[in-house]
C-alpha cells in the first residue's frame, strides 16, 4: 500500500517524467553522435529529430496515463471517504432519531401519567363527595308533622322502588292510561325532588368528567381505561338505586339528552334489576346500550307478562 501511493505521489511522476526525459534526449544524442550517420543519408537528422519527438510524446502519454490513474484513485478514495462520511452522518441520525423516539415515547408516557394522576385526585374527591352527599339523612319519614323514620340515599331509593311497584301493581289494568302511571310516579318521587336533583347532577358532574377527560389518542383504549373507573361507580350503585336513578331520569332529566347519552354510553344500567319495574314499557326510554343487553333481551324483557309471574 506504501509502495502505490509514492507511485502515486506527484513528486514521484515528477521524477519518473525527468528520467523518462532524459533517457530518451539521451538515447538520441548517443543514436545522433556516437553511432553517427551512414553514408548517403540526408535526411538523419530530421529523423533522429522525429523520434526525440516521439519519444517525448509518449512518455508525456505515459506521464498522462499516470496522472489520470491518480486522479480516478484520489476521485475513488473521496469517494469512499464520502460514503463512509454518509454512512456514519446517516447512523448518527438513525441513532438521534431513535433517541428522540425514545424520549417522545417518555415524556409520553409521563404525561399520560400526570394526566391519570390528576384525573383520579378529581375523580375520586367528587366520588367521594357523591358518597358523603349519599350518607346524609335526606329520606325523611313524617307523621303528624314528627319525623318518625330517617335515612339515607339509598333508603331512599329503597322506599321509593317498592313503592312504586306496589303501587303499579294495583293500578296498572288494560283500561288505565299512561299518563295516569306518569302521573303517580311523579307524585311518588315529588316529596323527595330536591334530594333527587341533587344526587343526580353528582351522577351527571362524575359522569360528564370522565367522558370528557381524553385518556388516549387510541378511541377502544381511551373507553376501556374510562370503563375502568365507571364500573367503580357502577360497583357502588345498588339495585334500587339504579331504580331510583331510572325513575329520576324519567320524571326530570327525560328532555336532558346529555344525561341519557351519558348512561347509555357507559352503561349505567347494567344488571339492571327489570322485575322492580313494573310498567315495562318505561324501559324502552333508554336504549339496550344502556342496560348492557342483546337486541334479543331487550325484546324479551318489554314483552314480559306478569300475569304468567
Amino acid at each position: 500500500m506504501e509502495e502505490k501511493k509514492e507511485v502515486h505521489n506527484p513528486r514521484s511522476i515528477i521524477l519518473i517524467t525527468i528520467l523518462a526525459g532524459c533517457f530518451v534526449v539521451g538515447a538520441w544524442l548517443l543514436t545522433l553522435y556516437c553511432i553517427g550517420e551512414p553514408k548517403g543519408t540526408s535526411n538523419n537528422k530530421f529523423d533522429a529529430l522525429g523520434t526525440l519527438f516521439s519519444g517525448l510524446a509518449f512518455v508525456g502519454l505515459i506521464v498522462t496515463l499516470l496522472l489520470q490513474r491518480s486522479d480516478l484513485k484520489m476521485q475513488r478514495e473521496e469517494l469512499e471517504l464520502s460514503r463512509a462520511e454518509m454512512k456514519r452522518q446517516g447512523d448518527e441520525f438513525e441513532r438521534q432519531g431513535q433517541e428522540f423516539e425514545r424520549q417522545r415515547q417518555e415524556m409520553e408516557s409521563q404525561n399520560k401519567t400526570l394526566m391519570i394522576q390528576r384525573f383520579e385526585g378529581t375523580f375520586f374527591k367528587m366520588f367521594e363527595f357523591y358518597n358523603n352527599f349519599k350518607k346524609e339523612k335526606n329520606f325523611l319519614t313524617r307523621r303528624n308533622g314528627e319525623i318518625i323514620k330517617e335515612g339515607d340515599m339509598k333508603n331512599l331509593f329503597q322506599s321509593l322502588a317498592s313503592h312504586i311497584y306496589n303501587m303499579h301493581s294495583k293500578i296498572i289494568t288494560p283500561a288505565v292510561m299512561e299518563k295516569d302511571i306518569n302521573l303517580a310516579i311523579i307524585n311518588s318521587l315529588k316529596a323527595h325532588q330536591e334530594s333527587i336533583l341533587k344526587y343526580l347532577s353528582f351522577i351527571k358532574s362524575i359522569l360528564g368528567f370522565v367522558n370528557q377527560t381524553v385518556m388516549s389518542n387510541k378511541p377502544d383504549e381511551d373507553y376501556d381505561i374510562k370503563e375502568n373507573y365507571i364500573n367503580l361507580f357502577r360497583l357502588q350503585l345498588s339495585p334500587a338505586e339504579k331504580v331510583g336513578i331510572f325513575y329520576g331520569i324519567l320524571v326530570y332529566h327525560l328532555t336532558d339528552h346529555e344525561m341519557v347519552e351519558l348512561i347509555e354510553r357507559f352503561s349505567i344500567f347494567k344488571d339492571f334489576p327489570f322485575d322492580l319495574i313494573r310498567y315495562r314499557k318505561h324501559l324502552s326510554t333508554f336504549k339496550k346500550k344502556a342496560y348492557q343487553i342483546s337486541e334479543r333481551e331487550m325484546e324479551e324483557i318489554l314483552n314480559f307478562d306478569f300475569k304468567s309471574d
